[in-house]
């Protein structure tokens, strides 16, 4: 099925296309008086207007922008409210697991490729192991992180084997088990060609993120 926006209105295509070549035609118009109803200048510069969303990366009216989170419509009440509240503008959140605010050691050992220390620490797993207490390879944060997320995430690849040798989960989730899995924040923050996101690939490793 597709859909196609008309100002406010959806149309759909009730109906699948047939044959083997089909051509989609988007017509995005204004209705008569629009302008003037939203106390708008009618007379706009179209081509300028369109040569500059072109060079802010903009797709359209519905697509964000640099000071506008995607979560909020354009030309929305919720972005003149949005905007109140936030007249410093939107940019994306940027990801650094060397700045996750956890207090673990453990976890900004794995993050920081500190290899000896969390030799030190899987050392004494099998007589935690025997004791009934958590691994240290099992060891989780406050955000539900295991230090094969912390590695993996930091793309530190020996750290990465070392702990997978030692018997880490693989497939664990954060956030209780409903966050992401150690290949989904390797890809995310290092891409899809880094060695660690090739290793776990090739260990079956599930790309699943948070659960939203």
């Amino acid at each position: 099925m597709l859909l196609f926006e008309s100002h406010s209105v959806i149309h759909g295509r009730p109906f699948p296309l047939k044959g083997r070549h089909y051509a989609m035609l988007f017509i995005h118009f204004e209705p008569t008086g629009h302008s003037l109803r939203h106390n708008v200048e009618a007379n706009i510069a179209v081509d300028e207007q369109y040569k500059q969303a072109a060079q802010d990366n903009q797709g359209g009216q519905s697509a964000s922008s640099d000071t506008l989170p995607p979560y909020i419509i354009r030309e929305s009440p919720e972005e003149i409210h949005w905007r109140q509240l936030h007249p410093e503008g939107w940019h994306e959140p940027e990801f650094n697991p060397l700045k996750r605010s956890t207090r673990s050691k453990l976890h900004k050992a794995a993050a920081e490729g500190d290899v000896h220390t969390i030799k030190r620490a899987l050392a004494n797993d099998a007589e935690k192991k025997k004791s009934g207490r958590t691994r240290a390879v099992d060891h989780r944060d406050e955000e539900g992180w295991q230090l094969l997320h912390s590695s993996a995430a930091s793309g530190h690849k020996e750290v990465v084997e070392l702990l997978i040798e030692h018997g880490a989960d693989l497939n664990s989730r954060t956030h209780g088990g409903h966050g992401a899995t150690p290949l989904y924040v390797a890809e995310r923050n290092n891409g899809g060609f880094h060695p660690v996101v090739r290793y776990l690939k090739s260990l079956g490793a599930l790309n699943l993120g948070p659960e939203l």
